[in-house]
């Protein structure tokens, strides 16, 4: 059982439906160099699920609270890839507010800090 003292890190790999996704921090900008965003995108790249390389990707721009939420976000898109290579279910307008609920849940019940 973890206890209040231990600092919650990101971990280096994760096993998701079967598929073992590695964890990485790196720049926002090789980020969205890995992603699908264009280059005239306005929005900072936070995070993102790759599932090809199996990796999932996380900006070390942010501080460790967006950065445990965005890890919460990505895993849940290696979820629903898990689940259903429906794109449908596994789009950020979805996936997004899901990513509120589920990060409260973790809270709630002492998984992150």
């Amino acid at each position: 059982m973890r206890t209040k003292d231990k600092k919650w890190r990101l971990p280096s790999k994760i096993n998701v439906a079967g598929i073992d996704y590695k964890v990485k921090r790196c720049s926002a900008k090789e980020i969205k160099r890995r992603s699908n965003c264009h280059k005239d995108d306005v929005y900072e790249v936070m995070g993102l699920c790759d599932y090809s390389s199996r990796i999932i990707y996380i900006s070390s721009r942010l501080n460790p609270q967006e950065a445990k939420f965005t890890f919460a976000h990505e895993l849940l898109h290696a979820v629903v890839d898990g689940v259903t290579q429906d794109d449908t279910y596994n789009d950020d307008q979805i996936l997004h507010p899901l990513s509120r609920v589920f990060w409260g849940v973790l809270q709630e019940v002492n998984l992150v800090n």
